[in-house]
Order: C-alpha cells, then sequence, then structure tokens
C-alpha cells in the first residue's frame, strides 16, 4: 500500500513538473521571438500550450511504464446513460435556463433585432457596410 502511494506521488510529481516546463519553454517562445499577443503565430502556439497536460500525460505514463490500461477513457454506457446525457445537455441546458430568468427578471434587455450588438460591431470594426 505504502509502495503505491509513493508510485502514484512520483507520477503526479512527474506530470506536474513536466506540464510546467513545457508550458513554460512554449509560453516564452513568444516573448523571445518578438511576437505580439494575439496575432498570427501566437494564437497558434497557445492553442499548442492547450494540449501539454495530454502531451505530459503520455510522456509520464512512457517514463513511469505504467502503461495506458487505466486511462479510463472508453464510454460506460450501461448503468450510466443518465450521466452522459446530463454532462451532454446539461451545460447547456443550463445557459438557456440562466438566459430564461435573466430576460424574465430584466425583460427591457431582451432585444431580437440585435441592435445593441450590431452597434457595437459597427462601431469598434467599422462592420456597418455588412448590414447585420
Amino acid at each position: 500500500m505504502e509502495q503505491e502511494k509513493t508510485a502514484v506521488k512520483k507520477r503526479l510529481t512527474l506530470f506536474v513538473g513536466l506540464t510546467f516546463v513545457i508550458t513554460w519553454i512554449i509560453f516564452l517562445l513568444i516573448p523571445l521571438r518578438g511576437l505580439t499577443y494575439g496575432k498570427g503565430a501566437t494564437i497558434i502556439i497557445l492553442a499548442a500550450a492547450m494540449f501539454v497536460p495530454t502531451l505530459s500525460n503520455i510522456l509520464t505514463r512512457l517514463i513511469t511504464k505504467e502503461g495506458f490500461g487505466n486511462t479510463y477513457l472508453h464510454p460506460h454506457f450501461k448503468g450510466h446513460m443518465k450521466d452522459y446525457l446530463l454532462v451532454y445537455f446539461g451545460p447547456t441546458a443550463l445557459v438557456f435556463l440562466s438566459a430564461a430568468v435573466y430576460f424574465l427578471t430584466f425583460p427591457g434587455s431582451f432585444d431580437l433585432q440585435l441592435t445593441a450588438l450590431k452597434g457595437a460591431a459597427a462601431s469598434t470594426r467599422g462592420l456597418s457596410a455588412y448590414n447585420l
């Protein structure tokens, strides 16, 4: 039991360490190359950084020879269908419920013509020619 706890701590420490080191290396590419945030290559670098935890997980499993048998990535629909449906549709249902509560509370804010959004888009990006 104690040996298993030590192995788990070692794996967790390795995972966190790899994640931080690789992430900082990727993030340091931006200022070291003189790039500006929000521009082409920077967006790609930041998007690539989102995959670092996945890469760190794979590297940790390979380094510790843990294997990939207990990754729990395959679905278990039998007996858990309610859970899967809740996880899949629950956030969307909460967004609609929140919007309904908001617009029932503040009915003056409900605008099907999206005039405030169109005005903001036209003033900030010059999109009035596109007839939003």
